[in-house]
């Protein structure tokens, strides 16, 4: 019992014995893709996340779209004027999301990225794949520094507007 006892009370034994277990959860979880004998260099690559929970739409009719260069899930994004909206073999480009990197600030995530500005997502849903060409969904991110003017800008003719949301960042 007094060993036992002892054991826990060392804060480095009880660290190498946490490792041991963290890393043979990740050896299993990667088993299935042929890298559990590559599960330190996978979580060599972590970094630190947000995730965005409970989504509330935003009602076009009560309280109209969020202001301009606040984070938001679809709807329109706010863009410089000679920034062109993002395209691919022609098509615009699906607005997807638009981050306030301010609201990162005090979070291990914003750490990585600048400190304010907005970055805003584009992706295709519909890419022309060629036959037996792997299949790519193209993704655009912009940033647009806190320094310069924006204004929301409309889904170009032919783009595919998506309803927009609000949500609540949590740090993973």
């Amino acid at each position: 019992e007094e060993d036992f006892a002892a054991a826990f009370a060392e804060r480095s034994r009880m660290a190498a014995w946490t490792a041991q277990i963290e890393l043979a959860e990740w050896e299993d979880a990667l088993a299935g893709s042929g890298l559990a004998g590559r599960a330190a260099d996978v979580r060599a690559l972590l970094r630190p996340a947000l995730v965005y929970e409970d989504h509330e739409p935003v009602g076009e009719d009560e309280d109209g779209p969020s202001p301009v260069g606040e984070t938001r899930f679809g709807g329109e994004p706010d863009l410089p004027d000679d920034v062109p909206w993002p395209a691919v073999v022609g098509r615009p480009m699906t607005f997807a999301a638009q981050l306030d990197l301010r609201s990162f600030a005090g979070t291990r995530a914003g750490r990585e990225l600048p400190p304010d500005g907005l970055l805003s997502c584009f992706y295709d849903p519909f890419p022309e794949v060629a036959p037996g060409a792997p299949y790519v969904n193209p993704v655009q991110v912009l940033y647009t520094p806190a320094s310069a003017e924006v204004s929301r800008r409309a889904t170009p003719e032919g783009g595919d507007r998506r309803p927009e949301y609000r949500a609540n960042p949590r740090e993973l």
